[in-house]
């Protein structure tokens, strides 16, 4: 019996506990990741803390995307992503 490799694309929620070789983190425009309410209400501690586990799934690489255009209008990546350390990152 072999092993299927497979893709798991889960919520943040579902991968607490798990680490992945590889995490693509999808969405992180402001907007969406923090979401607007978060933004509206200028709390972002709940979604700031779901972005420090998404980060922290990755073993050897995390990807993190986000759109630059959206319904025809321009997007700014994420604040989290504005915070980390830009010498730990290569945008591509």
């Amino acid at each position: 019996l072999t092993k299927k490799q497979r893709i798991p694309i889960i919520t943040i929620h579902q991968a607490k506990g798990a680490e992945f070789d590889y995490v693509f983190l999808a969405g992180c425009q402001d907007g969406t990741f923090p979401g607007l309410p978060a933004l509206k209400k200028k709390d972002t501690s709940e979604e700031k803390r779901l972005f420090y586990v998404a980060i922290t799934r990755a073993r050897k690489q995390l990807f993190l995307t986000w759109s630059q255009l959206r319904y025809g209008h321009y997007q700014h990546e994420s604040e989290f992503i504005r915070a980390l350390p830009q010498e730990c990152m290569r945008r591509v």
